[in-house]
């Protein structure tokens, strides 16, 4: 599945350097299948070769787990990298980043069967590079909510 940078801004992401009231919540009139926006125009952003959380990512998380606990039937964790490594590390690392943010979510109470995780590597950057470039904005994970779980959808 090919991530648009359209699709990242619109979809529910995380950043390390998210204002503290970047967590807007779900509108009680939302539609399943619509796209939820629960954190407007963030990323998480990682170090190079790394996929440790930030303690500001891991604020947010704390943020936006309540909300992925009870209201969705499953939930999509894209994995980035930017050009810096080869193409196997790069993939390699996008996926550890990915689960990175899984387990933390899992550590905050999201069930564990909710997850999907998908390793992007250095395919689909937010902003394309030269091999072997570094670029900040390309080491990210997005997250991606499914559907509303019914009792959600009518409060």
């Amino acid at each position: 599945m090919r991530i648009s940078i359209a699709t990242v801004l619109m979809s529910a992401v995380l950043a390390s350097c998210a204002k503290p009231d970047g967590v807007s919540g779900v509108r009680a009139d939302a539609r399943p299948q619509e796209v939820i926006t629960v954190v407007e125009n963030e990323l998480l952003f990682f170090d190079p070769g790394s996929a440790q959380l930030t303690p500001t990512a891991i604020s947010q998380l704390d943020s936006y787990a309540p909300l992925l606990r009870t209201r969705f039937d499953r939930i999509e964790i894209y994995g980035h990298a930017d050009r810096a490594g080869s193409t196997a590390d790069n993939l390699k690392l996008s996926r550890l980043r990915a689960e990175a943010v899984r387990d933390a979510l899992i550590a905050r109470g999201v069930p564990k069967d909710l997850f999907i995780i998908h390793a992007q590597g250095e395919d689909d950057p937010l902003i394309p590079t030269a091999d072997r470039v570094t670029e900040r904005q390309n080491r990210i994970v997005v997250i991606i909510p499914g559907a509303l779980k019914q009792e959600s959808a009518h409060p």
